[in-house]
């Protein structure tokens, strides 16, 4: 060595050298040199070989970090220990000779060393730190010392060519990311001596098919073969106890696995994406199943619930191939979206231990048709969507279902449609109302801003959205006669109430025919309502209340405001007393029914909707027995002999003893009712698709449409993406 040479090398006087100056891509350490410091030789870019004589006994940190164009170093027998980040980033090394000295390798020591291809381990190498060999893209083969204990995290991650590593008998622990993102690691065996393995220690290793894990093994880490994606057989430790989040997540090649009889839990989203998974038998032992541990397995057809569990979590089998499931009584809730897009799913036996369903928990399910227990009393948004069915207690696959197709008569075209009454609809479009008959035609322009179904001949409409006008429109399309109303009723029996405008301070409210002439009334007397052939009017200036005929001929008197006598119907006149309670009494004011009511309805075939002291509604006959002591938080009304109630856990259609004849498992189910043998019904409250159930309760319309009104004179309104139109009811072809 020269003079000039031996100023490159920057020592202190224990010999250990601080600092390399040179540029030379090949250095011959001198053998004065007894330590190479921290950073000695970093970013010596040139750099392509060095030798490092017998004299150096440490080499610290980093010493040779970003050294680029290093490709062969060899290390003298008199080095005891490879210190964190010694070859960090040389990204030419492909070679490196570690001597038997060396007892120790600490964490980034070769990292980022792309092209290393090979290395080995003497045995007297006791210690791998973390990352030792991370990013080592080209590594292929690693002969691992046999008194290694512990494979340190991310000790091989992203060695993108490790085809494969046998590993000692002296290592019990695989430890985090040990082996991540090794794409080309095809086998690996894992002796018995090894207990633990932690979290993502597999993860990625794509071209892995076959795994053995020896029954030594007793815990498994969150994510350890995730996204091993060739993987089709694994054995798993028959001392496993829990199994941890998405363990085998995205392992879509997986088609076998058999579960040690020791678990007790599998994590969260364990078997997400195993598409490829066709059976798995989940021991008895198992009480816990996590969130969406099987999503996506749409191979999986059949599967056993174990017995202790108690809950399914949300998304446990969402998007799986399952045809059937049986439910154990161990289980008291299924999660939101639980078995959402099982296609195939035809039939789950859901137990009475069930009270809850979550949101979605069965959405998508094309085939079901759900068998629920009363027991339900929460049921999520959209539980059944898009189902086919939605019927309790039942357990038989209805033929009907589906059985009709829509015809549309009146092709979709408008912005809204209302239903058809005396053969005629009303219609909106571009915010302005017409009517249209059975054919589609218009028999009127459509330049109204709103309108009401046709009575006794007559409609009514609102002649300008700025002004609070109203007319009659007759059946040929003009208006009854050139007057302005305020407001108006339906004509009923012949004869509407109007309010006249005389000017603007002045209004006339009077009785008109349908020719348009006024009603022969006192003129002390105001008029209120027409029903059941009676005209209901108050005595002006005095708290008394008559009832006349429709020849304007006084039939009762009361000596009641008007406000205190509601409506005369079947007989019954109802009253409210000074304490706010609604009964009935007859045309004598004798008290049939006593004021214990919070409100009241008038009677419609026998049964009268009165409103409880709990808040709840219930139906009362003319004896005023109730056909339901407890009620219902909502009732509609009865039509064709059934009326839809919803409570806190029943829903559905009762007859008129109050006994439910379809109960049906919708939470948001509001105000729906029979016409002309079906109703029109949403799977989800508000939002669809709807169709129409028949007196069964079956789809007979697979709900598809985005609204259906029921139906009219034959014809119902529903809506596409093109608009509402009209389509024919089937039972009527």
């Amino acid at each position: 060595m020269g003079l000039f040479d031996f100023f490159k090398f920057k020592k202190n006087r224990y010999g250990k050298l601080i600092e390399y100056k040179g540029s030379d891509e090949k250095v011959i350490i001198p053998n004065s040199i007894k330590e190479i410091g921290r950073h000695a030789f970093a970013a010596c870019y040139g750099l392509k070989d060095v030798t490092i004589p017998d004299s150096v006994t440490r080499i610290e940190e980093y010493a040779f970090l970003d050294c680029k164009s290093l490709t062969s170093v060899t290390l003298p027998d008199s080095v005891t220990a490879i210190e964190e980040g010694t070859f960090h980033n040389c990204r030419s090394l492909e070679n490196i000779t570690i001597p038997d000295s060396v007892t120790r390798i600490e964490k980034y020591a070769f990292l980022d060393c792309e092209s290393l291809t090979s290395v080995t381990l003497p045995d007297s190498v006791e210690s791998l730190g973390n990352n030792v060999f991370e990013n080592c893209r080209f590594l292929k083969n690693v002969t691992i010392s046999t008194s290694i204990t512990i494979i340190r995290p991310r000790i091989f991650k992203e060695c993108h060519h490790l085809t494969s590593i046998i590993l000692p008998d002296s290592v019990t622990a695989i430890e985090e990311g040990a082996f991540y993102n090794c794409r080309s690691l095809e086998n690996i065996i894992i002796p018995d001596s090894v207990t633990r393995i932690e979290e993502n220690a597999f993860l990625g290793c794509e071209s892995l098919t076959s795994v053995t894990l020896p029954d030594s093994v007793e815990s498994l880490g969150d994510g350890v073969f995730n996204n091993c994606t060739s993987i089709e057989n694994i054995t798993l430790s028959k001392e496993i106890i829990s199994m941890g989040d998405w363990i085998f997540d995205n392992c879509r090649s997986l088609k076998n696995i058999t579960l040690p009889n020791t678990l007790k839990r599998i994590g969260r989203s364990a078997f997400h994406g195993c598409e490829s998974l066709e059976s798995i038998s989940i021991p008895k032992s198992v009480s816990i199943i996590e969130y969406g541990a099987f999503e996506g397995c749409k191979s999986l057809l059949h599967i056993d619930i174990p017995e202790n569990l108690i809950n399914i979590e949300d998304n446990v089998f969402c998007g799986t191939g399952l045809k059937g499931i049986t439910i154990p009584d161990s289980v008291t809730s299924i999660g939101s979206r639980a078995f959402s897009n099982c296609k195939s799913l035809k039939k789950a036996v859901i137990p009475d231990s069930v009270s809850h369903i979550g949101e979605r928990a069965f959405q998508g399910c094309e085939s079901f048709y759900p068998n629920i227990p009363k027991t339900v009393n929460d049921v999520g948004k959209e539980a059944f969507y898009g189902c086919k069915s939605i019927i309790h207690g039942s357990d038989s696959y209805p033929d009907d279902y589906g059985k009709y197709t829509l015809e549309f008569i009146i092709d979709p075209q408008f912005d809204f449609v209302g239903f058809f009454s005396e053969g005629f609809a009303d219609v909106e479009k571009d915010g302005y109302v017409g009517f249209i008959d059975k054919k589609g035609n218009k028999i009127c322009d459509l330049k109204y801003s709103n309108s009401k179904r046709f009575s006794n001949g007559l409609a009514r409409v609102r002649l300008h959205a700025e002004t609070p006008y109203w007319s009659f429109l007759k059946t040929d399309g003009t208006l009854l006669n050139d007057k302005h109303y305020k407001t108006i009723t339906s004509f009923q029996n012949g004869l509407a109430i109007v309010e006249e405008i005389i000017d603007k301070d002045k209004l006339n409210r009077h009785i008109i025919d349908t020719k348009g002439n006024l009603f022969k009334l006192d003129e002390n007397l105001d008029p209120i309502v027409i029903s059941d052939g009676l005209i209901k009017a108050a005595v002006k200036d005095e708290p008394v209340t008559v009832f006349l005929d429709l020849k304007g001929n006084e039939v009762f008197s009361f000596n009641r405001p008007s406000d205190d006598v509601l409506w005369f119907s079947e007989g019954l006149f109802c009253f409210k007393n000074d304490k706010g309670k609604y009964g009935f009494h007859n045309s004598d004011e004798a008290e049939v029914i006593p004021p214990i009511y919070d409100f009241s309805f008038e009677f419609i075939d026998g049964l009268a909707k009165v409103r409880l002291d709990n808040g709840n509604r219930s139906f009362i006959n003319k004896q005023g027995e109730l056909i339901n002591d407890k009620g219902w938080n909502f009732c509609g009304d009865f039509h064709e002999g059934l009326c839809s109630v919803k409570d806190g856990r029943d829903h559905g259609f009762i007859d008129k003893n109050g006994e439910f004849q379809i109960t049906i498992a919708l939470p948001g189910l509001q105000d729906h009712w029979f016409s002309e043998g079906l109703c029109a019904l949403e799977i989800s409250e508000f939002e669809g698709p709807y169709g129409f159930i028949n007196r069964a309760g079956v789809f007979v319309v697979q709900p598809q449409y985005g609204l259906l009104y029921n139906f009219s004179e034959g014809l119902g309104g529903a809506y596409t993406e093109s608009g509402y139109g009209f389509v024919k009811n089937p039972l009527l072809s």
